[in-house]
């Protein structure tokens, strides 16, 4: 778990990832809602859009505090067995509401008497049982479950978000590689591999080069990761990183660059050029609003917005099913956010906590037995100790 103070310091990092996981929400409003193009996206001309800052802010925040768990802390065991119990049992638990629980009661509701429960998740190729197995491992190779929302405004997914969890699960990886190499204690290391993301989204503001074709999972990653054409999550995540080695976590707040951040952002979004100014500007905002803003004791009520980001997807799609869309896009926004804390919530409370200290524990037990290990060592074998 991404530890809620830094060096006795109190911030407001779990506010903006709820804050960040409800833009999300009301991005996907408008298109799950089928209300049309939202706002920021309007307004920048398409630049950008309310759910894609989201998510640039989320990785943003993911290789700031990162960074930070490997430099306090440089297990690469440790930070592997944090990510899993972090990432791992809210998602299978998402799939197995989806599937068991959401599928059938909406078929019980638009089918009534037609199916048994077994038959609501095991019939058609593209059934609830294919969506937890094909999905299990963080890349989603199913999004359908047929014949579900097949007549909604955005037909083609159960559960959208889920995308972004592979590649965040990716820059974990290619992080803890560059730890384990000690090339994540080189700020050099780091500014270049910010630099290498960031020329080419400079050069797409003047020239728009063509996307790969997404006909291989390869394509499909570069095209999301990496183009400038895409959500650019590993611009997003350097960013990130290269502010933490700038200034090894100490961010300071300063008004007039906080509010010199904002005009840029303001005026790109207006005027053009947002892919150059968002990886400084939007990344100096958010890190200054973590330690600037007073929400610190949120904490102690637990990080629902892991939940809210994994459930509000498949909320609006049951919603938009529902008729829910009919009562405007406020009313839309509304209940949707609401439905998605509350299971957030739950999802926090059943199944994320547990799994946090779950995670805890199993380092515990390891270390107790390196412990034992080192300071008794046991004497060498001259036979093995089992029998064929």
């Amino acid at each position: 778990m991404i530890p809620s103070e830094q060096g006795g310091r109190q911030n407001s990092f779990t506010f903006l990832r709820l804050m960040l996981a409800m833009m999300v929400l009301f991005g996907h409003a408008y298109i799950l809602g089928g209300f049309g193009a939202d706002p920021l996206t309007t307004w920048s001309l398409g630049q950008t859009s309310a759910n894609e800052l989201a998510v640039q802010g989320f990785f943003i925040l993911s290789g700031f505090l990162l960074s930070q768990s490997l430099a306090n802390q440089p297990s690469l065991v440790r930070f592997a067995v944090r990510r899993f119990f972090r990432i791992m049992p809210a998602f299978w638990a998402n799939l197995l509401v989806c599937a068991l629980v959401i599928v059938p009661a909406l078929f019980a509701y638009l089918c009534p008497g037609e199916l048994t429960y077994r038959e609501s998740i095991t019939a058609g190729p593209c059934n609830a049982l294919g969506f937890i197995f094909n999905n299990a491992f963080l890349y989603i190779r199913q999004w359908n479950i047929m014949p579900l929302f097949l007549h909604n405004a955005h037909p083609f997914a159960v559960n959208g978000s889920l995308w972004s969890l592979f590649y965040e699960a990716l820059c974990y990886a290619v992080l803890a590689l560059a730890a384990g190499a000690g090339w994540l204690h080189r700020r050099v290391f780091v500014l270049v591999a910010f630099a290498v993301l960031f020329v080419p989204c400079a050069i797409y503001v003047f020239w728009h080069f063509p996307s790969l074709r997404p006909t291989t999972p390869l394509c499909t990653i570069l095209d999301f990761a990496f183009h400038p054409a895409g959500t650019r999550i590993a611009l997003a995540f350097v960013a990130g990183v290269a502010a933490y080695r700038l200034t090894g976590g100490k961010v300071a707040w300063n008004g007039k660059h906080f509010l010199l951040c904002l005009f840029l952002l303001a005026l790109s979004g207006t005027f053009g050029g947002f892919g150059i100014v968002w990886p400084f500007a939007w990344t100096y905002v958010l890190l200054s609003l973590a330690y600037r803003l007073p929400f610190g004791k949120l904490d102690r009520l637990g990080d629902v917005s892991y939940g809210v980001y994994l459930y509000a997807f498949v909320i609006q799609q049951c919603l938009y099913t529902l008729g829910g869309h009919r009562l405007g896009i406020a009313l839309y926004v509304l209940v949707s956010a609401v439905l998605s804390v509350a299971l957030g919530a739950l999802s926090w409370v059943l199944v994320e906590k547990p799994a946090i200290a779950l995670g805890q524990a199993v380092l515990k037990v390891r270390w107790r037995r390196a412990t034992v290990c080192f300071s008794n060592p046991c004497p060498p074998r001259t036979s093995p100790s089992w029998t064929p």
